[in-house]
């Protein structure tokens, strides 16, 4: 009920905007709460943008800065260098918030050899090794290893359809008339996108991001020697499924399989290419 109801405060009252002086309406309870300073948002986002001039704590240096920052404790240094300067020594080791007593020492349960490990990461099942080499021959003796691999086959082959590249890697397989199996699951361990049963030969479709195409990503101390390359550092991820492929890899053709692995980039952009090397791999496989 405007005018008469039991909230009502006399009306809007008339007040100059802090920004540029201009008189306008501004209703009471906003001038209660400490608001209705700006006439438009232009005003008071220039307020905000206003700055004022501090010295910096560490060098001495004026600057300015603005004032919101120092009402919440901010606006005390000039540069990140100072900042660093004032705080660097507050952050190292034991003065650290999250500083949990150094690198450890263990000792390998395979070579008996001792090494050293973050504390963030000792209880890891990995910390129990001291290199890969003796992670993989533990897993070899680890009588659960086959099952867990096993599991992971089911898994993979309870995943939904193909996804696009593994579509244009199955049109370049139905261009050559030859047939073969799709999702094909191998020695109980693998699931592998196409399998050529007249020739034993398996080909994988691999992604360049997800499986680090080294014509795109590179290791960290490979880009150190050029860092002015265009290529990526692989990441955690990509290390990884590089590390697999290779292990699937080296067991399938141990296994007396041929193995093809073909990039994303070749299948999208140069699949006469791709398909000359399955063609070649059929005719030295029919004269074996």
């Amino acid at each position: 009920m405007k005018g008469g109801g039991p909230r009502w405060k006399g009306g809007p009252i008339t007040v100059s905007c802090a920004t540029c002086n201009r008189t306008f309406e501004a209703p009471r309870y906003a001038l209660e709460k400490g608001q209705g300073k700006y006439c438009s948002r232009r005003c008071a986002g220039l307020a905000r943008r206003e700055k004022v001039t501090t010295t910096c704590e560490v060098c001495g240096k004026k600057f300015s800065v603005v004032p919101s920052k120092i009402k919440t404790g901010g606006g005390k240094y000039c540069s990140r260098v100072c900042f660093h300067e004032a705080h660097g020594e507050k952050q190292t080791a034991e003065n650290n918030p999250y500083w949990k007593g150094g690198p450890a020492t263990r000792t390998c349960v395979v070579c008996g050899q001792s090494f050293t490990v973050r504390q963030a990461v000792l209880k890891q099942s990995s910390c129990r090794f001291c290199s890969y080499a003796c992670y993989w021959a533990f897993m070899k003796e680890d009588k659960g290893v086959k099952e867990r691999m096993r599991d992971v086959a089911q898994q993979q082959e309870k995943m939904k359809g193909p996804n696009k590249l593994e579509m244009a890697g199955y049109a370049i397989l139905e261009s050559i008339g030859v047939p073969y199996t799709r999702q094909k699951k191998l020695l109980e361990k693998f699931v592998v996108d196409a399998f050529l049963p007249e020739s034993d030969i398996v080909i994988q479709f691999d992604g360049d991001y997800w499986h680090g195409n080294p014509a795109n990503y590179k290791k960290v101390k490979d880009l150190s020697e050029a860092p002015d390359s265009a290529y990526r550092p692989l990441n955690k991820v990509q290390r990884m499924n590089i590390r697999k492929d290779a292990g699937q890899t080296a067991y399938l053709r141990k296994c007396g399989y041929t193995v093809l692995r073909v990039w994303e980039t070749d299948v999208k952009r140069n699949p006469d290419e791709v398909r000359s090397k399955i063609l070649k791999l059929i005719e030295s496989a029919s004269t074996r």
